[in-house]
């Protein structure tokens, strides 16, 4: 009688040892689309960290500039220089002879 029970068992597939392959294939792909998905956000991430360096760059020099627009000697330069003003009671002397030889 016993030995009928372990022929039925044997003759019979496994069902359990096919659940748990089956689980267990489920458990890697799992794992693995996971892992892709994990390395694909680092990679993101890594691409927005240079981004705000560059950016945090930008707004260094634009702070800058808006510190030397604010300075005096700057706007008076820009002044002199670009808008050819002067001061009051000032007289500005040209030399012909540079000119010419520009």
């Amino acid at each position: 009688m016993k030995n009928d029970k372990r022929s039925k068992r044997s003759k019979r597939p496994n069902i359990w040892g096919f659940v748990f392959i089956v689980l267990m294939i489920y458990t890697g792909t799992v794992f693995m689309k996971q892992e892709s998905i994990i390395r694909q956000l680092n990679n993101e991430k890594l691409e927005k960290k240079k981004e705000v360096k560059v950016l945090e760059k930008q707004i260094g020099e634009i702070k800058d500039k808006i510190d030397k627009k604010s300075d005096i000697k700057v706007i008076e330069k820009f002044a002199r220089e670009e808008l050819k003003m002067v001061r009051p009671n000032e007289i500005i002397y040209i030399d012909k002879n540079q000119e010419k030889q520009k």
